[in-house]
Parts: C-alpha cells; structure tokens; sequence
C-alpha cells in the first residue's frame, strides 16, 4: 500500500525546500494537514496543490513566497485554516484565493502587503478570521472587505494606517473584535465605522 494514499498529516517544516512543483503533492488525496514552515520558499506552481482535494489545513509560514498566482488554491475546496505568515507577499489578489469557499481562517501578518485588492475577499465568504498584522498596510477603501459578511475577529494592528475611509467595514455585520492598535491613525470618517453592529 502507497505510503501516500494513507497518510493524514504531512510536516516538511525546517528544510530547504525552495520550490514546489506541480507534482510535489501527486497521489496525495487524502492528506488533511499540510505543513511547509520555516523553508526557502519562493515559488508555488500554479498546478501544485491540484492532488490535495481533501486538505483542511495549509501552513506556508516564515519562508519568501513573493507572490501567489492566480487560482493557486482553486483545489482546495475544503480548506479551512490557511497561514501565510513571515513571508515576502506585496499585494492581496483577489485571484489568488479562487476556490477556497470553506476557508475559516487566513493570516498574512508579518508580511509587506501594501495593497489589497478590491473585492480581494469576495470568495471567501465563510471566513471568520483575518490576521492582517503588520504588513505595512497604508490605505483601505470601501471595497477591501466586501463579501466577508461571516467575519468575526479582524486584525489590523501595527501598520501604517492613518484614514478610515467612510463603509470600509460596511460587510462586516458579523464582526466581534476589530484590533486597530498601533497605526498611525488621523482621522475616522463619519461612516468609517458604518456596519459594524456585532462589535463587542
């Protein structure tokens, strides 16, 4: 019996691994947890999660992914906790999180996102929790957390912020805690707060 075909949980932290291909992961159907942590990752390609169908959980933290293409995850329908920390990412595309319509949790903190998309979140709807800690994030708009009507901890702290925009958080009906600690905040428009009915 392939070894593959059985196993659960796959730990390949505190290695060199550099690159994943896109037959990294073949006949790895029913893999659950995936952990590639604390590695010299800088390329995903695009095709490498595609035998994973059964993958809940994807950690990916402290390597130098750059960038993640788009519908990088389309696969992976089932994902629930995706963790990006300690990376080298620039932008949030809302094309690189096609498919991943069960994600519950992502984090990106500790990471040089500048930018997110518009409706960058649009696909994941079932998500409750967004770890967007220190990132060096400077602006948000109207547009940067629509479709997130589930999400109920939302983390913002410790980055360059200083305008909340008027319906930034407009979608965020369900949210309970929303951590905007050290930034460098001037001004709250008087609809920057709008939607936000559920905070504790």
């Amino acid at each position: 019996l392939n070894f593959w075909l059985v196993c659960d949980t796959v730990i390949l932290s505190n290695n060199r691994i550099d690159i994943l291909k896109n037959e990294s992961f073949a006949r790895m159907s029913r893999v659950s947890s995936l952990f590639v942590e604390k590695n010299d990752l800088t390329l995903i390609e695009s095709d490498t999660f595609k035998h994973l169908s059964s993958l809940e959980t994807l950690s990916l933290n402290f390597n130098k992914i750059k960038r993640l293409d788009a519908g990088i995850f389309s696969s992976l329908s089932k994902l629930n906790f995706l963790y990006l920390k300690e990376n080298s990412l620039e932008i949030i595309n809302f094309k690189s999180l096609l498919g991943l319509k069960n994600l519950r949790q992502i984090a990106y903190s500790n990471n040089k996102i500048s930018q997110i998309e518009d409706f960058s979140f649009n696909f994941t709807q079932k998500l409750t929790s967004l770890d967007l800690t220190s990132i060096n994030l400077v602006e948000l708009n109207s547009h940067s957390f629509r479709g997130l009507i589930s999400l109920q901890f939302l983390y913002l702290n410790t980055n360059n912020l200083r305008h909340i925009k008027n319906n930034t958080f407009i979608d965020l009906v369900s949210l309970r805690n929303l951590f905007l600690n050290s930034n460098k905040l001037e001004k709250i428009d008087i609809y920057g707060l709008s939607g936000l009915q559920s905070l504790t």
